[in-house]
């Protein structure tokens, strides 16, 4: 039980929190470097930080000590682009309810705007284009003011990049709502040497939002790899995200993906001198698609999903698993019995094994289970984002949201004591009846 002392403690260090992403795995070391990872919390001695990768998107009441400059526009009259920086650099740019703000208002003058015929989001931190969302506060009512309005954004930039071409350069870490902000822009560039990518909810009582029900099951190469991504937390490097369709390009070299970041805005022209939609597009993607080609010195090797994808498929694919039990009885049935099996399979089937026994909120599991299957069924990124905004407002105000906080970034003993701790002990579908209901929201 948290006791009040307690809670104050949560929202006292909550206000000094930043993102960062770690290395660390849940599988043996002798594995591939881009096997299966999970996350933890680490400190920051040097500058006296408290770290963790997401700033789990539950943010205060209108973050009013928010530097003024959170968010930077150039504006390059000569090919008539938009840049619009990311500018919390000491905060790996997680979204503040300000930047989402100011993020809008820019957007909305853009596209009513005929000088502006693209746009180029990128960020100020080299090591992060956006790590998620920020937390300030854990109150429910700011906490769906902000999901209401990040949400929004969301959907907002996905219409706009219908009538303006958008570009995102994700030169490093790409999270949770920093996904949100860049999966509908038209082209989306990730830098290989520091691109990251993952939606790990589940480990604090969450579960994949700002779409992610839509997008991953639309993307990826089918329900059973859009499922593990979900249910796992996966971190994934540029080449699994180019193979599930998150990116559009990747640029191997940080100096050529500098210079590209710098060259989309100052050297691109379009032969539009009306900013012709389809026509800075195509050429927009031709410039890129070009310059990727030109500095890439060998082709794109798949990583873990394609490594991995016979045991993926066969465990959390939708022929053999309707129900996160069901993929735990596949993941037990093909470490023991399938034919085909290797160490590594093994390994990796451990690993999750462990992760969905420790670390993940058995809540989560099943929340992102059912997102997802309604996310496929879903017509429109915007039904989902509805959903997302329920399911959210409703899973911070429960238990296992608290506790995975305290577990994961209060007293970091990554032992979360989730309440029910069992998926045995949840009455599933009065879960789903209560959180994925709109009433007295």
């Amino acid at each position: 039980m948290h006791t009040p002392n307690h809670l104050r403690r949560m929202f006292q260090i909550l206000q000094h929190l930043v993102p960062n992403v770690l290395s660390s795995s849940s599988i043996p070391s002798n594995m591939n470097d881009s096997h299966h990872h999970h996350w933890e919390f680490y400190e920051d001695k040097k500058n006296n930080d408290c770290i963790w990768i997401e700033c789990f998107k539950t943010s205060g009441e209108v973050a009013q000590n928010d530097d003024t400059d959170v968010v930077l526009t150039d504006f390059n009259q000569e090919n008539h682009c938009l840049r619009i920086t990311l500018n919390r650099p000491k905060s790996f740019n997680a979204l503040s309810l300000t930047m989402i703000r100011k993020l809008t208002k820019i957007l909305e003058q853009a596209l009513v705007d005929s000088n502006v015929h693209f746009v180029v989001l990128c960020s100020s931190n080299e090591k992060a284009f956006c790590a998620g969302g920020d937390i300030k506060d854990l109150r429910k009512g700011f906490a769906k003011v902000f999901f209401t309005e990040e949400f929004a954004l969301n959907h907002f930039i996905y219409e706009f990049c219908k009538k303006k071409p958008m570009v995102s350069m994700l030169n490093g870490i790409t999270m949770g709502g920093g996904v949100g902000i860049s999966i509908s822009t038209n082209l989306r560039v990730a830098n290989e040497q520091r691109y990251v990518f993952a939606m790990p909810e589940v480990f604090i009582g969450l579960y994949p939002d700002v779409g992610a029900s839509w997008f991953l099951t639309q993307s990826c190469p089918n329900v059973a790899v859009a499922r593990y991504i979900g249910l796992t937390g996966e971190k994934l490097k540029a080449n699994d995200a180019l193979y599930c369709k998150l990116v559009t390009h990747i640029i191997d070299k940080e100096e050529y993906f500098k210079k590209l970041s710098h060259d989309v805005y100052a050297v691109f022209k379009s032969s539009s001198a009306n900013g012709d939609y389809k026509t800075v597009l195509q050429e927009l993607t031709q410039f890129v698609s070009k310059y990727e080609k030109e500095v890439r010195n060998s082709n794109v090797k798949f990583g873990i999903l394609d490594r991995y994808r016979r045991v993926i498929d066969y465990c959390f694919g939708e022929e053999n698993a309707n129900s996160v039990k069901d993929v735990i009885r596949n993941l037990q049935w093909y470490r023991e019995h399938h034919p085909t099996r290797c160490d590594a399979d093994i390994q990796l089937i451990q690993s999750i094994l462990e992760l969905f026994e420790k670390r993940t909120s058995p809540t989560s599991l099943l929340v992102t289970f059912e997102a997802l299957q309604r996310g496929k069924k879903s017509t429109s990124l915007k039904q989902v984002l509805d959903m997302d905004r329920v399911l959210c407002t409703h899973l911070t105000g429960r238990h296992d949201f608290l506790e995975g906080v305290r577990a994961v970034l209060i007293d970091r003993d990554q032992k979360p004591k989730f309440k029910p701790a069992t998926l045995e002990e949840i009455d599933e579908k009065a879960l789903i009846r209560e959180v994925f209901s709109d009433k007295k929201q």
